[in-house]
Order: C-alpha cells, then sequence, then structure tokens
C-alpha cells in the first residue's frame, strides 16, 4: 500500500518509535488484531510491509497512528455534532398551551376491546394485501457506481481471475504462451509473469481454477483427481502441496486466520482449517451426486457461501453455512448453473448465473436483507470469465 505520509520517512526520525508486528500495533490501540487489520483495510489505518520477505511482515509508526487517530476523533465529533443540529431541528415536541384542553369522546370499556381487536384486524389485513399486490420496491444494483477498466490488453484464451486481498495483483489462466499456465500481472498493468510455466500441465479446472492465500503471498492452483492443490509464491521459491490431497479448492476467511475447503470426493465433504490447512474440521458434506461448490467467506467472517446442488442438469442455488457446521440455508431459488459468488459488502453477494431459460451468463446480486434476488447486467461479453471483486470501489474484468 502507499505511505500515507510521503514527506517522513524512517530515515529522517531514527528514534521514532516502531511497532513491529499486528500484535503490538493492537496493543498500542487497546484494541484486538481483527479490529485493527479491518482499521486498515477501511479506514486507510497507516501500516507499512516488507513485502521483500518470505512470508511477509507489518510495522507502523506510533506518530502515525496517533495522527490517524486524531482525525478519526475529530470526524466522529462532527459526525455528532451534525446529527445534534439535525435533531434539533427535527425532533421539536409538539405541546398544547396552557389554559387549553382537548375534548375526547368517551368510549363505554366494554367496547374498547372490539375497537383494538377490529384495528389490529384491518391493520394485519392491508398490509398482507399491499405486500403481495403493491408495486415492488425499485431494485437496488450495488454497481450503479462502479468503474469497469481494462486491465491489460493481451493475446490468447484468458480466465478465472482472481485479485490479491490487498488488491495489487492479479492472476488469471491463459494460453499466451502455448499451454494455459496461471499468469500474474499488477492491477496497475505492470510486470506481466507466468507463474507455472508449464509446470502443472493444463492449469484449467471445472470449478474455481486459481486463487490468492490469505496473507496474498502466494497463488494457488486447484486440485482434481490427477493433480493437487499447489501454492505458487509470488516472489519466488519451489512451489508446495497443500496438506489435503483430496483438496479441490480452498477460501481463507477475511483476518486469514482459518481457511475452507471443500475435496473432490463424492457428497463434496467440507472442511474449515487453521491458515495453513492444520486441524481439519469436517462442517458438511452431500449425499453422492449433490455438490458443494466455490466456497467463499462472507465479509464478517461469519459465514461461508457455497453453492449447492446438480452442476450436471444446472439445477444450482446459493446456500450459506457457519463455519462451525449446523443446518445449511439456501439464499436464492433460481435452480440454475450458478458460479463465482463473491461477496462485495456485508448484504451483497454478486454470482455469474443463466436465466432458467438459459440466455445468459449475467451478473446477479442477492441482497441479504430483502432476500431478493435480481440481475445487474445486460449481458456483458465473456461475463462467464468474470470474478467479480470490489477493490476501493474498481471492478475489473481481464481482457
Amino acid at each position: 500500500m502507499g505511505e500515507p505520509f510521503p514527506n517522513k520517512t524512517l530515515s529522517e526520525t531514527p528514534s521514532e518509535r516502531r511497532l513491529d508486528s499486528w500484535k503490538e500495533i493492537a496493543t498500542y490501540l487497546d484494541r484486538d488484531v481483527t479490529t485493527v487489520q479491518r482499521w486498515e483495510r477501511q479506514e486507510g489505518m497507516p501500516v507499512h510491509r516488507h513485502l521483500h520477505q518470505k512470508r511477509g511482515s507489518v510495522y507502523a509508526l506510533c506518530s502515525e497512528l496517533d495522527a490517524w487517530r486524531q482525525g478519526r476523533k475529530l470526524r466522529s465529533e462532527e459526525e455528532q455534532e451534525l446529527a445534534m443540529e439535525a435533531a434539533g431541528a427535527d425532533g421539536r415536541q409538539t405541546t398544547v398551551p396552557r389554559g387549553h384542553r382537548w375534548l375526547i369522546p368517551s368510549t363505554p370499556r366494554r367496547y374498547t376491546w372490539l375497537l383494538w381487536t377490529f384495528g389490529a384486524l384491518l391493520v394485519a389485513g392491508l398490509s398482507g394485501w399491499f405486500a403481495a399486490n403493491g408495486p415492488r420496491p425499485a431494485v437496488r444494483n450495488p454497481l450503479s457506481s462502479a468503474q469497469f477498466t481494462r486491465l491489460a490488453n493481451l493475446s490468447g484464451a484468458k480466465s478465472d481471475p482472481a485479485i490479491s486481498p490487498d488488491g495489487n495483483f492479479a492472476a488469471f489462466i491463459s494460453n499466451r504462451s502455448g499451454p494455459f499456465d496461471i499468469w500474474l500481472i499488477q492491477t496497475n498493468g505492470n510486470n506481466l509473469t507466468n507463474l507455472t510455466q508449464g509446470r502443472i500441465g493444463d492449469a484449467r479446472a471445472p470449478l474455481r481454477a486459481v486463487g490468492f492465500s490469505g496473507d496474498g503471498l502466494e497463488v494457488w492452483s486447484s486440485g482434481t483427481e490427477g493433480k493437487r492443490l499447489t501454492l505458487w509464491p509470488l516472489i519466488g521459491g519451489a512451489p508446495h502441496n497443500f496438506p489435503d490431497e483430496k483438496a479441490a479448492e480452498v477460501a481463507w476467511s477475511p483476518d486469514g486466520t482459518r481457511l475452507v475447503y471443500h475435496t473432490w470426493q463424492a457428497g463434496d465433504p467440507t472442511f474449515v482449517a487453521d491458515h495453513d490447512g492444520g486441524n481439519p474440521r469436517l462442517i458438511l458434506q452431500n449425499d453422492p451426486g449433490l455438490h458443494n461448490h466455490y466456497q467463499v467467506w462472507s465479509k464478517d467472517g461469519r459465514w461461508i457461501y457455497f453453492v449447492r446442488g446438480r452442476p450436471a442438469t444446472r439445477e444450482m442455488d446459493l446456500w450459506r453455512v457457519s463455519p462451525e457446521g449446523g443446518k445449511p440455508e439456501e439464499l436464492t431459488h433460481l435452480n440454475t448453473d450458478i458460479a463465482y459468488p463473491t461477496p462485495i459488502d456485508e448484504r451483497t453477494v454478486l454470482f455469474v448465473a443463466h436465466n432458467k431459460d438459459g440466455a445468459g451468463p449475467w451478473l446477479w446480486a442477492f441482497d441479504g436483507e430483502t432476500r431478493t434476488t435480481d440481475r445487474v447486467s445486460s449481458g456483458w461479453n465473456n461475463t462467464a470469465h468474470w470474478q467479480p471483486q470490489r477493490m476501493a470501489g474498481v471492478l475489473r474484468q481481464v481482457s
């Protein structure tokens, strides 16, 4: 990420206190690690990274954190003042002037309960009628203010794009050099690199074929019965296998402490494990013939979204389940070939699917607040190769 204070360097302040881990940063701010990581992602809290190290590391300067915290406090105070002014303008009480009285005709007590019962039934009936026959609220388009930017103009076929957690890199599959390899490029369009260079044969896969690790330092290639799920370091070095030799695709939690994956075995057994794949715990398994695909975490880490159904007959829908297991919940009822579910905020999950009549594919949005599903595109070219990702409000397509 860019430096939030470009006119100040470490060499200019050799005695300045530095915090050299997320734990130290969290202790300094009197918060937990998850909270300070969220502040860094969503509120621009100044944190620096050493990208040259194998596992990566973070550090922060106390002076920069103090300045950021003071600015955040001032913004909060201004918002409170505006709220109080609004309450003073619109929240006035209406009183009856002294010396005036309202004359209200009395109602016999034996009829009062009848009036209340009739009123309640009338309100319930009208509410039900309007819910069934009234106009549907305007469809909320989560992409109404999105910008679409061409990432690169490359020769050859391209598919399965994925964006790193920090938004600085994109990975995708292409045959621009012959075999279908995994390619890596910076999201500013620079430094295009063939990451696999033919070492895994054909990198394409029936499901999500490529993605990034939770720390963004590795790219994973999917597993099938003929090859293992493998992780490829961005900065060089030998690739290594995922611990479960039967794993098909994997996704890390927002805080990077856990991951979810399913295997290619019958019923698609689905596991939650530690960030390195250790201590797997089964949370979901279907009967043979029913599949669980495209697992991905919600933004707050409370849910795991996935696609369940029968892909051979295009009978799939979006579901969710708790990372602790339990009964899964069906969210959509489209009964079509849903793929690539991607949460873009706390209420919206984008995905790619055809209509029930086979038209498309198009981009769709599930709204978790209204529990509605609507199409948000009119059929872009190559929509089947989109993986919607929201990075600073910009959606990118590898093209």
